[in-house]
């Protein structure tokens, strides 16, 4: 690496600048001690992961105090944390080690050699004044471009010495090898590479972990489950410092896709999440939506790192922590960000820093690399052009993904396979693609130019399918920027909204609840049968004593409350506020049997006020009269909610036979220190449909047709759309336009059930390229397509 140092004359006289920084010893302490998650927790004590079965603590000797006083064992490995890097300070150049003035003459010196590529911004100032710098390189750094941004960070800890230099090498051999090595000039010229080499220089200065007010940056970033991290570790609220407000401010802009958080004090790649949520506890894995995808990315990193002993682990597993900038900006931004723990020694010595450059440089420039895998585009105004600020989802799952709004351009990272894509924005209409393939290698583009939305006026009509009679019903009406309650009493009730695709959920306690995925567009009227079940296995509307129901466990207070869902009472878990370190159950005092059942449900309102993601009411079956208990898919916690709440819980796979001994419960769990309300529920029912009647949520038409994506979709001038079903009587294909006006009708193509669309309109005229729709005539299943000239 070339080595440029500033002119400027740095004389230190003492290893410490920082003489009235509290003294804080580096213990080494062993993972599984009785009382030591509740002394961290209870204490916030400053620790962080060192190897798989112990913790590395910066610990005050008032907390060294209270580990002794709860029996919990350790090693001092260094009585004052900052001589594990003091040693620097002993050169006279600083060896190959930056510090924060050179940092910033190298980043000068980089740019200004190198202007065709690489551009110097400022993000913001540290607490003593000192900049926070980042260096942008790409083929055009001073313009936003249709490419993929990639960040790499260092020194979060400002004794971590060895993070600030290969963020310094990797602009070094990125500026040096542009226009002679392939990869790297691909890179540049196909990415947006910014990096941020000293997020704390105050720290760096003073050889410090900490910043110049004594906190660690890396818990001062938002949690993923609300405003402030629960368990702080810096006593204060999130972005309470400068210096992470800067990247915070720089992440907004920027969107960026993967991104690298380099520290030091172990050898590994630590992957989200890293906080626990209570249902994911200090010790235990904690997946996330794109887990599969993370943790490929993961291992391949680690097969490229050649550090002796470099492995994965996912953060929550090795030990949780809240607050890190990993967890903020997947959680909040989407952007996959990685620790990468360089080297076991803070600090290593000085002739050791190439080699662990050379042991993490193939990593790094793979994660450059895979910024573009899975799917790409730009997302316009269909009628100005104009770029738009949108969210792209897919449908097999995972976090969703933004476009940045200067240029339109939307990198989502995917492994091979079959998705569905949905895209929104608001004020316009949502496009849904799919099946695509995704495939090896760089992103297949996907363009969007999108419609603005009209207004929708939808009238919803719920009915009994027995006899056609008016029925009281919840409807609940979803899409990514629409999300409402309407609440029918029988009769037809009308809502305005814009033109969309919308998730519509039809629920009636009773009853089988019925799912609608639709495009409302100018006036629409649609009726719901619903069917009721058979037989009604339990009730409780809590007016009595709740006698069919049995409460046990730690701190049990379940009862009936004055209050309730248009009645006087409900069940509560507790009179007031809930204990701490609850664990208790109210459970249905009898056992039931499904197997003459093909469908099964339970409804129930509720209202809750809760500890987020540390106190929660679960929902549990058993299916061995109470022995074992699984979960339910309707897990509750968080802040309380101002209205009740309508439940509904499939029992379906507990249908049939073999369950013939099932069981039910609520149970509530809470941690220590913070207490609330609790929970409240009313109007509990729980019914089953018979075997041989059937599973129809409406009146069955004499011919049913299943209505399938068309394929290819998108499409340029051909699309094939078929059906499923009897093929004796071929109905009709509709198409519509973004406006729901009919554009095309469709006949059978072949006895195989195709129907083939050239793009063409009833007069045989070609249509513009946009979004589409099409359904069987008469039917209420409508599929979009996109048509691409």
């Amino acid at each position: 690496m070339r080595i440029i140092l500033t002119a400027l004359a740095i004389l230190l006289t003492a290893n410490r600048l920082c003489a009235d920084e509290p003294v804080r010893a580096k213990l080494k302490i062993p993972l599984v001690q009785d009382q030591l998650q509740e002394l961290v927790y209870k204490h916030k004590l400053d620790i962080e992961r060192g190897g798989p079965d112990y913790l590395y603590g910066y610990i005050t000797q008032y907390e060294r105090s209270l580990l002794d006083s709860a029996g919990i064992t350790y090693e001092i490995v260094y009585e004052d944390y900052r001589d594990e890097s003091a040693w620097i300070f002993s050169l006279l150049d600083l060896g190959e080690y930056h510090s924060y003035e050179e940092t910033i003459f190298f980043l000068d010196s980089v740019a200004t050699a190198n202007p065709s590529i690489c551009k110097l911004d400022t993000l913001g100032q540290s607490i003593e004044g000192r900049l926070i710098m980042g260096i942008r390189i790409s083929d055009n750094p001073g313009i936003e471009e249709d490419e993929a941004e990639v960040r790499i960070m260092g020194a979060h800890h400002g004794d971590e010495r060895i993070s600030v230099e290969l963020p310094l090498y990797m602009i070094d051999y990125l500026s040096s090898n542009y226009g002679g090595d392939s990869t790297v000039t691909r890179l540049v010229n196909e990415r947006e590479i910014y990096i941020i080499p000293m997020v704390n220089p105050d720290g760096v200065t003073r050889n410090s972990r900490y910043n110049a007010r004594y906190q660690d940056l890396n818990r001062d970033y938002l949690c993923p489950e609300g405003d402030d991290c629960p368990w702080n570790a810096n006593h204060q609220y999130s972005f309470s410092e400068p210096e992470t407000q800067a990247v915070r401010e720089d992440a907004v802009i920027n969107r960026y896709i993967l991104s690298l958080s380099m520290h030091s004090g172990a050898t590994n790649i630590n992957a989200v999440w890293n906080y626990d949520d209570g249902l994911h506890r200090n010790g235990e894995y904690h997946e996330t939506p794109d887990d599969e995808l993370i943790m490929d990315l993961s291992y391949s990193y680690a097969d490229l790192n050649r550090t002796p002993g470099f492995y994965v682990t996912n953060g929550c597993d090795w030990y949780s922590t809240h607050g890190d900038a990993n967890d903020f900006s997947y959680g909040y931004l989407s952007d996959i960000d990685w620790t990468i723990e360089i080297s076991q020694i803070k600090t290593p010595p000085e002739e050791d820093i190439e080699t662990y450059w050379n042991a993490n440089r193939e990593a790094m420039l793979f994660i450059i690399d895979a910024a573009d895998i899975g799917i790409r585009g730009i997302i316009t105004d269909s009628i100005t052009g104009q770029p738009l600020d949108a969210t792209v989802w897919v449908e097999e799952g995972g976090f969703p993904f933004f476009t940045d709004p200067i240029v339109g351009d939307y990198h989502r990272p995917l492994l091979p396979g079959i998705y569905h894509i949905r895209v929104e924005s608001p004020g316009y209409v949502s496009t849904e693609i799919g099946p695509i393939e995704v495939e090896t290698g760089p992103a297949r583009r996907y363009d969007f130019q999108m419609v603005p939305a009209e207004m929708a006026i939808f009238e919803i009509i719920v009915s009994d399918s027995s006899d056609g009679e008016p029925l009281p019903a919840f409807v609940q009406i979803h899409s990514g920027n629409f999300d409402t309650l309407v609440v029918t009493d029988g009769s037809p009730v009308t809502i305005t909204l814009d033109a969309d695709i919308y998730d519509i959920d039809i629920l009636a306690p009773g009853y089988l609840p019925a799912f609608d995925h639709s495009f409302i567009t100018g006036y629409m009227s649609r009726e719901y049968l619903l069917r009721n079940f058979d037989d009604e296995l339990f009730s409780d509307d809590f007016e009595e004593d709740p006698s069919g129901w049995g409460f046990g466990g730690t701190h049990n207070q379940w009862g009936t409350a004055d209050r309730g869902y248009q009645s006087d009472h409900s069940l509560e878990d507790s009179p007031y506020n809930y204990s701490s370190n609850s664990w208790n159950w109210a459970r249905i005092n009898r056992l039931f049997d499904l197997s003459s059942y093909r469908s099964a449900g339970t409804y129930y309102f509720e209202q809750h006020d809760f500890q987020p993601y540390y106190d929660f009411l679960f929902t549990e079956i058993s299916t061995n009269g109470g022995i074992n208990w699984a979960i339910l898919p309707d897990t509750l916690t968080g802040f309380s909610i101002s209205e009740w709440k309508l439940h509904y819980i499939s029992l379906d796979d507990y249908c049939g036979p073999g369950f013939d001994s099932i069981a039910f419960r609520f149970r509530f769990f809470s941690s220590p220190e913070i207490n609330y309300d609790g929970v409240y529920i009313d109007n509990f029912y729980f019914g089953g449909l018979d075997l041989q009647t059937g599973l129809a949520g409406t009146v069955e038409p004499p011919n049913r047709f299943g209505l399938n994506q068309n394929y290819p979709n998108p499409f340029n001038s051909t699309t094939i759309i078929s059906l499923s079903g009897d093929p004796n009587n071929y109905p009709e294909i509709e198409i519509y336009d973004i406006l729901g006006r009919l554009v095309k009708r469709l006949d059978v193509l072949d006895q195989s059930g195709r129907y083939i669309w050239k793009g063409l309109d009833n007069s045989g005229r070609p249509v513009s390229s946009g979004i589409y729709f099409y359904k069987v005539s008469g039917g209420q299943k409508i599929r979009s397509m996109t048509l691409l000239r």
